[in-house]
């Protein structure tokens, strides 16, 4: 009777636990879905007329798009380039916890938007989540230096192993990010932010 009901306490245990889990990942599964709703609209309907409320450095236009321009896409090859590191990066902070999640997307979309805006070249006009992206890498690295814990460090590992080789390339100025008009400004703005969120975004016991 006592193992039955031990039992019981543990299967109910789990089933509380799953829609936890999934509800946790579920806030980032819907903000991935409306990237892509925004991109569907935009190119079907709009013919990318969204893709001008990007990040212009230093005009009151520009400003606007500090808010907007994570959400806007160039097309969808660059959409689906930005999907998968949203979704690993994201998944890897949102193992500690909802909270954190939010703290860090928060910093890293407002001040390394701010950033770029300030510090940005003129002529240009940015769009996409890569700024967040490079925003949660330099998190998760960071995150595991200041705090030393088995879960940062693991985390900090398998991002490493995805993306070490393409953190640096696409952070500073080189050819390749010429060709490719890679907006190497807004990564490097959104990986400092990311070390910046490490230091801000801490629960009480790792402050």
């Amino acid at each position: 009777m006592n193992r039955t009901n031990h039992d019981d306490e543990r299967a109910a245990a789990r089933s509380r636990r799953w829609p936890g889990i999934r509800s946790r990942f579920g806030i980032l599964l819907r903000g991935i879905a409306v990237l892509w709703i925004l991109e569907i609209i935009d190119a079907v309907f709009l013919r990318h007329s969204l893709d001008q409320f990007g990040i212009v450095p230093r005009t009151l236009r520009g400003l606007f798009g500090v808010f907007l321009a994570p959400l806007l896409h160039r097309d969808f090859p660059h959409l689906v380039a930005n999907t998968g590191p949203l979704l690993l990066g994201g998944s890897l902070i949102l193992l500690h916890g909802v909270r954190t999640f939010r703290g860090v997307t928060a910093v890293v979309w407002f001040t390394g938007g701010f950033l770029e805006w300030m510090l940005g070249p003129s002529n240009i006009c940015s769009i996409g989540a890569s700024g967040i992206v490079f925003g949660y890498i330099g998190f998760l690295l960071a995150h595991a230096i200041i705090t030393f814990r088995p879960l940062s460090i693991v985390a900090a590992l398998v991002c490493g192993w995805f993306y070490g080789a393409s953190i640096l390339p696409n952070v500073l100025p080189t050819a390749a990010s010429a060709a490719r008009h890679i907006s190497w400004h807004g990564h490097l703005f959104g990986f400092f932010s990311g070390i910046l969120a490490a230091q801000l975004v801490r629960t009480p016991r790792e402050k």
